[in-house]
């Protein structure tokens, strides 16, 4: 009752039916189709891997060139793409922090806001995440996340339940978060935005940001706020403080593309 099969540092993915042939791809692989063999002359197909045994991986399998999750595997992982199948390795631990607990108090998070930018001649839209009992709150500091619709969804980072149960847990100080979307009448522009492009600095650091700051209740020194991006994002994070470093004393780098600057 475990498809793909793990076992120590032992992984077989599996797959039965009729086909002429069936490939895996995924995260270890680099997304390229790697082939399952047919065992015997039965309709069964395998393909034995090695794996750190904590190990936790992003899979489709491909039958007959079609790509379709693993049928018999329960598991899936969403990414800006859509769901992938999930291979959880024996030692891999759930991660606990991205998880709601029904006893932890929520923070709220706005509908879609849109700021019209001077520096790049089109609307950018945002939502911003008020930690629980904002009216009681005063002075708090800011992070600014960039790929945010990704970010603020509870499939993908999880970022609200992280950071509402870190404050329950007196592990982090509440903060109001800017999720930045970078999709623009239909098209992700986060290439365009993302790399070394001095215009979408400039509206961060000169136009949202005093946005935000007048519209919140929130610490205004630089040392109060963080920005926070993965892979182009986390790019941009280091762009942003290279070139406003007044706006940002913290950066949150995580996975970052600088093969792409």
């Amino acid at each position: 009752e475990q498809v793909p099969f793990a076992l120590g540092d032992s992984a077989a993915f599996l797959y039965r039916g009729s086909a002429n042939s069936v490939r895996v791809a995924g995260d270890h692989s680099r997304w390229s189709p790697q082939p399952l063999s047919r065992v015997g002359q039965s309709d069964a197909w395998m393909r034995v891997y090695a794996f750190p045994e904590a190990a936790r991986l992003d899979y489709k399998l491909v039958v007959d060139g079609d790509w379709m999750l693993d049928p018999e595997n329960p598991h899936q992982q969403w990414s800006g793409f859509g769901p992938n199948s999930e291979l959880r390795m024996p030692a891999w631990v759930f991660p606990a922090e991205t998880v709601r607990d029904p006893d932890v108090p929520v923070g709220a998070l706005t509908s879609n806001q849109t700021l019209v930018s001077s520096h790049l001649s089109y609307g950018v839209r945002y939502r911003v995440y008020t930690p629980a009992n904002y009216d009681a709150l005063a002075d708090l500091p800011t992070i600014y996340v960039t790929d945010g619709h990704e970010y603020a969804d509870d499939r993908l980072g999880a970022f609200r339940i992280v950071l509402d149960n870190l404050i329950a847990e007196g592990r982090a100080e509440p903060a109001v978060v800017v999720f930045i979307d970078p999709r623009v009448n239909g098209q992700n522009l986060r290439q365009e935005q993302y790399v070394q492009n001095p215009d979408f600095a400039a509206f961060v650091a000169d136009e949202l940001v005093p946005v935000i700051d007048a519209a919140y209740r929130t610490r205004t020194d630089r040392d109060s706020r963080a920005i926070l991006g993965t892979s182009l994002g986390g790019l941009f994070s280091a762009y942003l403080a290279l070139l406003h470093p007044d706006t940002s004393g913290k950066l949150a780098i995580q996975s970052p593309a600088f093969w792409a600057s």
